[in-house]
């Protein structure tokens, strides 16, 4: 692992303090688990699904890294995200590795509760070089 590390995470738009603990709880997440070895892509994607909150709501006591930004109410991010003009949650989500630059995004996605699990799933199908070229198949969830 190199000496430096930089990990940013977002939740939203929204104008409340209450992001402030469960960002540096995913932050600190997320660093903990590179100086284990795993990947960035990994790392990321644990900060933004899983994290242990304690929130001001209480939302829950614990929970697994990677399910707890994005199931937080406080945070305008999978779960707790807010309609958009149609009356519908839309969700955006994306990942990129500083390594080879595989990326792996989602955009105003519908039904997902966690579309880091969506970007992830992209990412690990362009690594495994499933086509020549490394494409991959198009995919399509629901």
């Amino acid at each position: 692992m190199s000496d430096t590390v930089f990990i940013a995470v977002h939740v939203g738009a929204e104008i409340n303090n209450f992001h402030d603990i469960p960002l540096i709880r995913a932050c600190d997440s997320a660093m903990s688990i590179l100086k284990q070895g795993a990947s960035s892509i990994q790392a990321v994607t644990e900060a933004i699904k899983q994290l242990e909150v304690g929130t001001a709501s209480n939302f829950r006591q614990e929970m697994p890294i990677h399910l707890a930004l994005q199931n937080d109410p406080v945070t305008n991010a999978g779960y707790g995200s807010n309609l958009c003009l149609t009356g519908k949650v839309e969700c955006d989500a994306s990942l990129m590795s500083g390594k080879n630059g595989t990326f792996g995004a989602v955009g105003a996605v519908s039904g997902l509760r966690n579309p880091i699990e969506t970007s992830l799933q992209m990412v690990i199908e362009a690594e495994s070089g499933l086509l020549s070229l490394g494409r991959i198949p198009p995919m399509q969830v629901y």
